[in-house]
């Protein structure tokens, strides 16, 4: 975000129809969405794209208490989308930016 990586968001690609893959961005902002526990990638096609802030339990008192530091335009009101089509090389790179 704001030209730096963003450590420790959840990234998530939910297909028109079909499971959400997740991922959780490393110290470098780079992820690997995960479609099963044990299965990498996504569903093939369109997604809409959110990322939030990631908490390793929701309900702890800072998940609770602080206030989303990613901007809604990129979860709640996403306007992030992407296309996975069949192959290996499926990189998709977001440029977040914390001002509109």
């Amino acid at each position: 975000m704001d030209d730096k990586p963003l450590p420790r968001a959840l990234v998530m690609f939910a297909p028109e129809s079909g499971r959400t893959s997740t991922g959780v961005t490393d110290d470098e902002g780079k992820y690997t969405l995960m479609y099963l526990f044990d299965t990498p990638g996504a569903k093939i096609g369109k997604h809409k794209v959110s990322i939030v802030t990631y908490y390793e339990d929701d309900a702890s008192p800072e998940a609770l208490n602080t206030k989303e530091k990613i901007p809604a335009r990129y979860n709640a009101k996403s306007e992030l989308t992407a296309e996975v089509k069949p192959g290996e090389d499926n990189t998709k790179n977001f440029s977040l930016t914390s001002k509109k």
